[in-house]
């Protein structure tokens, strides 16, 4: 008798089964023979099931394993395993003028470890499950698994295995004409790339053509010289020298962020105007010391990297050490500079938009030894639940180390203060970033549907789950459905984060007329628009309830974080994908409808914001005083 596969099946039930282990660094070629010959199939992750299944092939999903609680265990573990730099044993080596070297890339770390862990906790329960099997894989499932059973095969492959890092390489939006590009670059060659014009502006913009020895000196670090325009303008009419120092991104990028410059008194601080030759010498030497004295406590990072009473470290270690070889050597570099920064300046204060950024974190370990203030600005809409307050915490948005805190208004220092946060550090001033907001120009002519999009991530377990993923496509593809019967046009506009899903390829096979924008002004955008879609919770809301346009928001993800207020006081704002064509056709057709979410949304903003339109001379103000 032949089973399926075409084995026969004398004997069947004593021989070991083959099961193969299957994700998204695997080539389907490789593979191929095996899918046809073996017991089963296990897939880990979006990407390999939706290939399998375009294909036809059977498989299980290794998500199914894992319970609420494991998937819970798992994002806590995460959180402790990042701040690995905070054990006491090891903090001393980590030092370097007063600057933990491995807390700057933290957020990084805990991106790969999320779905590491995943995949740990799943080969675990796998290889209990069928111990008797032989597994066949690739790559880092197959170096997990070899700490798990001796029963593996390996699959002979050309592929690179080296891993790239969320940082590790730079996108950089490039417009020519009507036409938008996105170039990618190294880490490293960006850098080149971009020290090449700081070059030229310096000579414009530099300390010698706009230093006065007479005002107050305000460090900017890593402020988007576009979206901080209002503050960066304004600055020329008060007492302060206002300085911008960016090394993600420059000052200057194109026409718009050129004029801005231009016409404010702002002070460009560059690589170029701090470096000497030194610098590189003295940072890989330093570097190269760190580095071997820290490998040298083996014991500690192998007790330290454990799941279930089981360490990890031999498979993490090579990830480990490749990402921290890499962001040592430029720690150094960049404190080195900073460094230089603050001894060229009596500085009064510095601000930060993230407390959560690598130079960021530089800048205010070394602002706090030198005893400068430190102002942190709200950025964003977050969660703002007590659901939430662990992954804030972690995620910066409730910070640990600075002295001021500048919100938008009193519902988010409400949050703050329910989150046990020092209330004597916040200033409900407004947000610079939405003043001329209410004064926005505001097409009329309901050109376009804007569609908002923000994928899965990679750092919250729940984003991993396939079903997820597959519940965030279905309901972009849905929406592009309903849009396009409507006889409605639709823009889409991706969240700018680098590592953002591109569903190009998934929205032009529904309508090929739909427009899919990454680096588009998202304020343009929405004031063209006639209705604002969201996917989830988005700051994308509380802007276009400021620009009087209304909104709808998709739920698709569930972090168990609650529910934000801002769903409470628009009743039509959150829908589910099966209910959107519904909930949309009764706004369009109903005057009364449109009117009411219309002053809810008014209403809405306008409790959230204080100070709208007048944020940034309050600001400015404050920073003066300090």
């Amino acid at each position: 008798m032949t089973g399926k596969n075409g084995k026969n099946n004398k004997n069947l039930d004593s021989l070991p089964k083959q099961i193969v282990l299957f994700d998204s660094t695997c080539k389907f070629e490789n593979f191929k023979e095996h899918f046809e010959t073996c017991d089963k199939v296990i897939t880990f992750d979006y990407f390999s099931h939706k290939l399998l299944s375009s294909k036809q092939i059977p498989h299980e999903i290794s998500d199914d394993l894992l319970s609420e609680s494991e998937l819970s265990s798992i994002q806590s573990k995460s959180y402790r395993l990042s701040e690995w730099f905070s054990q006491d044993v090891i903090q001393e080596l980590l030092n370097y003028e007063d600057v933990n070297l491995g807390e700057l890339y933290y957020s990084e770390l805990h991106y790969f470890l999320v779905p590491f862990l995943k995949k740990l906790m799943e080969i675990e329960k796998i290889t209990s499950k069928y111990s008797n099997s032989i597994f066949i894989t690739f790559g880092l499932l197959l170096q997990i698994i070899n700490d798990y059973s001796e029963k593996t095969k390996k699959i002979i492959s050309d592929q690179n295995q080296s891993e790239e890092f969320l940082y590790d390489s730079v996108t950089f939006p490039l417009k020519i004409g009507n036409l938008s590009h996105t170039l990618k670059f190294s880490r490293k060659n960006y850098k080149k790339i971009k020290s090449l014009p700081e070059k030229f502006f310096d000579k414009f913009f530099g300390n010698k053509k706009r230093f006065s020895p007479d005002k107050k000196t305000v460090l900017f670090i890593e402020f988007d010289t576009v979206r901080y325009q209002k503050i960066l303008s304004q600055s020329k009419n008060y007492p302060i020298n206002l300085i911008s120092y960016c090394r993600r991104r420059p000052s200057i990028w194109n026409k718009l962020s050129y004029n801005i410059i231009k016409n404010s008194n702002c002070i460009i601080e560059t690589e170029f105007s701090l470096h000497d030759n030194s610098n590189n010498v003295n940072a890989q030497k330093i570097s190269q010391n760190k580095l071997s004295e820290l490998w040298k406590m083996e014991d500690f990072f192998e007790d330290f990297f454990s799941l279930n009473n089981k360490s990890f470290w031999r498979i993490l270690s090579p990830f480990f050490k490749q990402l921290t070889g890499k962001r040592f050597l430029e720690a150094i570099y960049e404190i080195n500079l900073a460094t230089k920064l603050f001894d060229k300046y009596n500085l009064s204060s510095i601000s930060v938009w993230s407390e959560l950024g690598f130079n960021e974190k530089i800048f205010i370990r070394i602002a706090k030894k030198r005893k400068i203030p430190i102002v942190l600005f709200q950025h964003g809409l977050g969660f703002e639940t007590k659901e939430a307050i662990e992954y804030t915490k972690f995620m910066g948005g409730i910070p640990k180390l600075i002295d001021h805190y500048i919100v938008w208004g009193e519902s988010f220092k409400n949050f703050l203060i329910k989150s046990n946060f020092d209330q004597n550090k916040i200033q409900v001033l407004g947000s610079t970033l939405h003043d001329d907001l209410k004064d926005y120009p505001n097409s009329k002519n309901d050109d376009y549907i804007l569609l908002a999009t923000s994928s899965p991530v990679k750092n919250l377990i729940k984003d991993l789950l396939v079903n997820t993923q597959i519940n965030y496509e279905n309901a972009i593809k849905e929406i592009c459905n309903i849009t396009t019967k409507l006889n409605k046009k639709l823009v889409i506009k991706l969240h700018p984060f680098s590592d953002e899903m591109d569903i190009s390829k998934i929205v032009k096979k529904i309508n090929p007329e739909i427009l899919v924008l990454k680096n588009a002004e998202i304020f343009q955008l929405i004031s063209a628009s006639r209705i604002l879609i969201t996917v989830d919770l988005s700051t994308t809301i509380l802007e276009s309830q400021i620009l009087r346009k209304p909104v709808f928001t998709v739920g698709v993800k569930n972090y168990d974080f609650g529910t934000h207020e801002i769903f409470t006081h628009d009743s039509q704002l959150m829908t589910k994908i099966e209910n959107f064509e519904t909930k949309l056709l009764a706004f369009l057709n109903d005057q009364k409808l449109q009117e009411k979410k219309n002053q809810d949304q008014i209403n809405y903003s306008n409790f959230y914001f204080s100070n709208l339109g007048s944020a940034s001379k309050n600001i400015l103000n404050f920073l003066v005083k300090i």
